[in-house]
Formats: C-alpha cells, sequence, structure tokens
C-alpha cells in the first residue's frame, strides 16, 4: 500500500489533465521487491529477469555481486530481436563494468561471439558454468533438498 500509494504520489504532481500510467504489474512487483529489499536490510538477492536485458525493469542494479544469462533462443522476437546475434546483444545489456557473468552451454553457438565481445568492453569477462550433470555426485534437486515440503 506504501509504495502504491507513492505511485499515485507521482502521478498527481506529475500529470495534469492526463490519465493515470501505474506501471505494468510486473513493473510494480520489481519496485515493491526492491523496497521491501531495502526495509529489510536484505544482504543478498536472486533477481529474476522479466525478458531480460538491456531494457528490463530489473536492469537498474548499478553493481550487482555478479550477472547470469541462461539459455538463449528465439523468444520475445519483437522486442529482443530476430537474429540470435540481436537477441544476445539485447540480453548482454545486463552485463556491468567488472562484475562477473555467468552463462550456460548455449544450442546457439554464435551467441558467445556476442556476449564475450560485449564482456570485453566491460572489461569483464563470460564464464561458461557446465551442466549440473558434468559434477560428479550431483546433489539430488528436489522441493525437499530446498526445504520445501510437498
Amino acid at each position: 500500500n506504501e509504495i502504491w500509494n507513492l505511485f499515485e504520489q507521482c502521478e498527481i504532481t506529475n500529470l495534469e489533465n492526463s490519465p493515470p500510467r501505474f506501471p505494468s504489474f510486473l513493473k510494480y512487483l520489481v519496485v515493491m521487491s526492491y523496497y521491501v529489499f531495502i526495509k529489510e536490510g536484505v544482504d543478498v538477492a536472486v533477481i529474476e529477469v522479466g525478458l531480460g536485458g538491456r531494457y528490463d525493469c530489473t536492469n537498474v542494479i548499478e553493481h550487482p555481486a555478479l550477472t547470469a544469462i541462461t539459455h538463449l533462443g528465439y523468444d520475445h522476437c519483437s522486442i529482443l530481436g530476430h537474429t540470435i546475434e540481436e537477441i544476445a546483444s539485447e540480453k548482454a545489456g545486463i552485463i556491468k563494468q567488472g562484475v562477473p557473468v555467468l552463462t550456460v552451454n548455449q544450442h546457439y553457438t554464435q551467441s558467445y561471439s556476442v556476449l564475450e565481445r560485449e564482456a570485453r568492453e566491460k572489461d569483464t569477462a563470460v564464464v561458461r558454468v557446465p551442466p549440473l550433470s558434468h559434477y560428479p555426485n550431483p546433489p539430488a534437486l528436489t522441493s525437499e533438498t530446498w526445504g520445501f515440503q510437498s
């Protein structure tokens, strides 16, 4: 409620004779979560993106501990681009100056060069994380492993 009141206050002070323009539900949740993280003194948070990339509403953290780019594919093409290189370039928009970047084995290998170029420009490197099956005796990832009850 406190956050919604702030949005309403911004609308009242910034818009004259315009219909209210409140954020999308996702953007509202992102702002609300950051607000709660700050208010509660959260030390570490894993932030999942919406579409991901340069213009994602979660891409406001200037100095994250690390960034990660998961499997790239042909999704959200009308926003991210129509080639895997265009999509990789947009997704690489989360790469920050000097911040480590993790990625997984990409099906479209041409995306690596785009990610690595962006990383070089930001004075960092892309680290390819092997699949879980690569490790001896990988833990069973179940709801019980994480302490959730089925």
